[in-house]
């Protein structure tokens, strides 16, 4: 990339080339007047130039696809380049290169009861040092930064409120007068930085030794670097945070320090009593270019204050976006009317959207596809037709559990498949959910409450509105979460309900191939667990009431049945082997899993052996031991007898972490071949066409992809980034479009659209877009509509 590519706009603003320009002119007028030192005019000139290569170049495309640049980016635009230019203590120049009218005006606002009121605000040392903090900190909370990175709007909010917080805030600490003039006292420039590293130290820790990922819009965006995995890119953020922020706070302290000393030893630490009202007393000998009654030594917050003001006739934000809430409520049961299907629906889709953005929610394509392909199985043998399509997706829980929520979408905790011993006994769980959606339990039973059931119901109808309509905060997204895990608490299942689930459950299990037997010894176990507190939590007892008559109604059903060669999917072992892996993370957990995997590999047979030695595969690769995780999939393998599309994947996935990319695609591309049905290796394939540079091919790879697999939204994301590494801007955003309609996110899809059509000059192109963007929008007024009469 030549350097012209890298200092052309990513994003062009008018707003803040107008802002640097005015900056520029009025110091360099403002040197005419003063004898500036050059060591004040590097400093300015160099902070100013950090401030635009950060804001206005090809830096700002990177810090939106990576989050360890983006942490850079803000190290520049919250401590360093403020920093910089304070240190040059522009605020006289720049106003004596303001015009003679302009600066008579300047003079005069500031002698008035609303200038004096500003000043005191923005220089307040109490308020500024906390702004300081807090406008580093709210923007690294996960959903306040998700939303920033989509939205143009919330991400210059982002960055200007980092810039300006920095610059009031350096304003304070480097002021080199005694106090009073100065606001703070010499002591108080030396502590500030102290205070307000501490929690930015503690934020860097905490995103450094995370062990999920907490930004996931990276990679919705498309990391721009693919080598790097998001718990390293996440790690590197957090040292910079962590570290380099800090080393520019000491750096604070220090030259706090230093002023301090040098009141000193001039006798000039404080004046008590002699404070100097500077905007109705000075010397009487005027500079060549100030105005009678101007100070020399007027504080840099000033330039500031002219900044802001001009900031506020150029630009007009509207509302941000609504921070919509991050988790996956389980929301299984609950008791007049019936919801309609679109409007459960609607309810599902919203309460999914959040719910893929949360760090329990496991996204392994292969796991995905299995539970996905099970739950279809079995729903095509339903005994009442279903409204919903069915959706299994698997949670990352220790615990024992599983809920089904409004629009088809049924959660497995990780836990639950750990715990089942064979296929079955996991069919039976997902085959009685089904039965509860097939009998419309749920939808029956969120309009069938207690009063404060309808409450909660209500309330959350109201928050998911609100983030629908993109007017919502932060506070409503959070009671949109909180309200439908309360719901899950408040409303269970009746016994009558479960039975009905049961009877739907065993009919389909049955119809399928599994063997009943497994739903009698899963709800023995289950029964078991619940009477004997044992497990990390075995809740499935109490949101699904199991009793000896429920046992009794099973068991006499399966006495009838006979069923010669049951079900048995050998991928089966494979996902309950990585999510033990999964759902242990790390620490005593991990390397409890790790024992008993080990324990299965030397005394089971089979495929259950091949199994634990792919879990033991999966769990170095992930803690990057790579020498291990080769020999453990050798083991996995058998001597070739246990080949199968997992085992593939992983050995992709690992030659691809160790940067072998030719070695990837040539096993890769083996693979497909072999196994053109699964999702894992395509995804593979593609990510390492990618990385090879290769992104025509996977385009066209894609687009394949897609047709075969329309619901996957995964394909659509990996496209938009293949087209806009290859100068396709319009083509990228339509397909993020694509994806964020697929994840249920129509507002962010709509502004996708939106930026396409902006990008576009070509009128038959518009004119699709528009037709596009109106039947979102049709739809989110839809949806909108629904959920109104649903709170009301």
């Amino acid at each position: 990339m030549t350097l012209l590519n890298w200092l052309t706009p990513w994003e062009f603003s008018p707003t803040l080339i107008l802002m640097f320009v005015v900056g520029c002119m009025l110091f360099w007028r403002g040197t005419r007047c003063h004898k500036v030192t050059r060591r004040r005019q590097f400093l300015f000139w160099f902070g100013v130039v950090m401030l635009y290569l950060s804001l206005h170049t090809r830096v700002d495309y990177y810090a939106e696809r990576m989050f360890f640049i983006h942490r850079l980016q803000h190290l520049v635009l919250h401590h360093l380049g403020p920093l910089i230019v304070m240190a040059a203590y522009p605020g006289q120049v720049m106003r004596a290169g303001l015009p003679m009218a302009w600066r008579i005006r300047l003079r005069d606002f500031r002698r008035s009861t609303s200038g004096i009121i500003l000043e005191k605000t923005l220089t307040n040392r109490f308020l500024i040092p906390f702004l300081f903090v807090f406008f580093v900190l709210i923007w690294l909370l996960p959903t306040p930064q998700f939303y920033s990175m989509i939205d143009w709007r919330l991400y210059r909010l982002m960055n200007w409120s980092v810039v300006i917080s920095g610059f009031l805030y350096w304003n304070l600490i480097l002021d080199r007068r005694p106090h009073p003039p100065a606001v703070m006292s010499a002591g108080g420039r030396i502590i500030s930085p102290i205070i307000t590293m501490v929690p930015q130290i503690i934020a860097g820790a905490i995103i450094t030794f995370a062990e999920f990922d907490l930004y996931p819009i990276f990679d919705l965006c498309g990391r721009a670097i693919t080598s790097m995995n998001a718990l390293e890119d996440q790690a590197m953020g957090g040292l910079i945070m962590w570290v380099l922020a800090g080393l520019v706070e000491a750096f604070g302290v220090l030259y706090a320090l230093g002023t301090l000393m040098r009141l000193s030893s001039k006798n000039r630490l404080s004046h008590p009593g002699k404070k100097i009202d500077f905007l109705r007393s000075h010397s009487q000998v005027w500079p060549r270019c100030n105005l009678p009654g101007e100070s020399m030594a007027i504080s840099v917050s000033k330039f500031l204050r002219l900044t802001l003001l001009m900031l506020s006739l150029t630009t007009a934000l509207p509302p941000s976006a609504g921070a919509q809430p991050v988790g996956i409520p389980t929301m299984g049961s609950a008791s007049g009317a019936e919801l309609s299907p679109s409007l459960e629906r609607t309810l599902g889709n919203a309460i999914m959207e959040q719910g893929r953005r949360d760090p329990t929610y496991i996204a392994d394509p292969s796991i995905l596809q299995y539970l996905g392909d099970v739950g279809r199985r079995l729903a095509q043998y339903a005994p009442d037709t279903l409204q919903q399509e069915i959706n299994v997706f698997a949670v990352r829980d220790p615990s024992v559990n599983a809920f089904a929520l409004p629009g088809g979408y049924i959660g497995i905790h990780s836990g639950l498949i750990v715990t089942a011993q064979t296929e079955a006994e996991l069919a039976s769980v997902i085959a009685h959910e089904i039965g509860h959606v097939s009998q419309r339990h749920v939808a029956r039973g969120m309009t069938q409450s207690s009063q404060t059931g309808h409450i909660m119901m209500a309330a959350l109808a109201g928050a998911l509105l609100a983030a629908l309509s993109g007017s919502g905060d932060l506070a409503m997204g959070v009671a949109a979460f909180g309200q439908a895990a309360a719901v899950d608490r408040q409303l269970g299942f009746s016994r009558q309900a479960e039975q009905e689930a049961d009877r739907a459950g065993f009919q389909m299990l049955q119809k399928a191939g599994y063997d009943p037997a497994g739903m009698a010894a899963m709800f023995k176990r289950l029964m078991e667990g619940s009477r004997l507190n044992q497990g990390p939590g075995n809740v499935y007892a109490s949101t699904h009431p199991l009793s000896v008559q429920r046992m009794g109604d099973i068991e006499n059903r399966i006495g009838s049945t006979v069923v010669s060669n049951p079900r048995q999917d050998p991928e089966f072992w494979y996902v309950r082997a990585a999510l033990r892996v999964i759902q242990a993370r790390g620490g005593m957990a991990l390397q409890t899993a790790v024992q008993t995997l080990t324990s299965d590999a030397s005394a089971k047979e089979g495929v259950e052996q091949s199994a634990a030695w792919y879990g033991l595969a999966y769990a170095a690769w992930q803690r990057k031991d790579y020498p291990a995780a080769h020999e453990a999939l050798e083991q996995a393998r058998g001597e070739g007898v246990y080949d199968n599309a997992t085992l593939d994947s992983l050995a992709i996935n690992l030659a691809h972490a160790e940067s072998r990319l030719d070695e990837a695609a040539s096993l890769a591309s083996e693979a497909w071949k072999a196994w053109p049905n699964h999702q894992g290796i395509a995804l593979a394939y593609v990510q390492v066409l990618q990385q090879q540079g290769n992104d025509q091919q996977a385009i066209e790879f894609l687009r394949e992809r897609s047709a075969q697999w329309p619901q996957v939204p995964r394909f659509q994301q990996l496209l938009a980034q293949s087209l806009e590494r290859l100068g396709q801007p319009i083509a990228s955003r339509k397909a993020m479009a694509d994806y964020y309609v697929m994840v249920g996110a129509l507002p962010t899809a709509v502004e996708q659209l939106q930026q396409a059509r902006n990008r576009s000059s070509d009128f038959y192109e518009q004119s699709q877009l528009d037709v596009q963007i109106r039947t979102l929008r049709e739809r989110l007024e839809s949806e909108r509509l629904l959920l109104e009469r649903f709170r009301s």
